[in-house]
């Protein structure tokens, strides 16, 4: 299935837990008519040594792709 997206934001991230939820949450609340065509890319540094990852879940069912 092919699916048309409309904008792509790309995160990179190095041990940001502390802004991490704070940004995710900004761009969720965002309003667009394109909403459900938004992809969100959250890119880990494999070497981060905090919590980082577990934050992708706060966009989950928000109509978004997320792909860490």
């Amino acid at each position: 299935m092919k699916t048309n997206l409309g904008v792509s934001i790309i995160i990179c991230s190095h041990n940001s837990e502390r802004i991490i939820e704070k940004t995710l949450r900004t761009l969720i609340k965002q309003k667009t008519s394109r909403r459900k065509n938004w992809e969100i890319l959250l890119i880990i540094d494999n070497r981060s040594d905090d919590n980082t990852l577990k934050h992708k879940n706060i966009i989950r069912n928000t109509g978004c792709y997320i792909s860490s």
